[in-house]
């Protein structure tokens, strides 16, 4: 699934259930940066400026997200998803077993009634979905708490975003830390021993059509 076909499919659950508080993912693509998973992706980003806390578990820890692997687990056993010869026929199944978790079947622990019984907020959207509502100042709160710390390989260069990118000769071996500056827009390196500014990457789009169209760190 790529980062556009997946913030297509969250539109329509967020315009159908509305907007949540958090959302927690693994560390696999599109929404985790596979080339550097301490640095956050243009969908995460996304998710940011609309008020969304993106938490992402562990490395190799599912069980972080015990409740969801259940649920997924449970789904494709009641929809026989083998059994669906169609993508088309699956998402019927799927449907057809969502209807029925949360309003057909009872729950002992729930005092025999059905999701939408026990918790009625399901249905309510106090947080509706606004298109619209992008707040690039959350962005930059949200990068600004990505601090790395890097080591200047005995070329001059460090690794960043998946690339090489020269440091300088004289900084080799050295430890630095990578920053965003949210007054300029840009990523910064500065040495973890004086705090010395020794280079300024390029300026972020931060606008409310980059953010939107997923470009915020789309090269040039």
């Amino acid at each position: 699934m790529s980062p556009h076909e997946a913030k297509a499919a969250l539109e329509a659950a967020f315009y159908r259930w509305g907007l949540p508080h958090s959302m927690r993912f693994d560390n696999g693509p599109p929404f985790a940066n596979t080339t550097d998973r301490h640095l956050p992706t243009a969908l995460a980003v996304w998710l940011t400026s609309l008020g969304i806390e993106v938490i992402f578990n562990r490395v190799y820890s599912p069980q972080q997200n015990g409740s969801v692997e259940c649920t997924q687990r449970i789904s494709s056993r009641w929809a026989n998803f083998k059994a669906c010869s169609t993508p088309q026929a699956l998402q019927q199944a799927l449907d057809k077993v969502s209807y029925e978790h949360i309003e057909v079947y009872r729950q002992r622990h729930n005092g025999d009634r059905t999701r939408a019984e026990a918790y009625p907020g399901l249905f309510d959207h106090p947080r509706c979905y606004d298109p619209n509502a992008i707040d690039p100042e959350r962005v930059k709160s949200y990068l600004m708490r990505r601090k790395l710390i890097r080591k200047v390989y005995g070329n001059g260069c460090l690794s960043l975003f998946g690339a090489m990118l020269s440091a300088g000769n004289k900084y080799k071996y050295q430890q630095v830390e990578i920053g965003f500056n949210p007054s300029d827009c840009c990523w910064q390196v500065s040495l973890v021993s004086t705090g010395q500014l020794i280079k300024q990457l390029a300026q972020l789009d931060l606008s409310k059509e980059a953010i939107e169209q997923l470009t915020v760190f789309q090269r040039t």
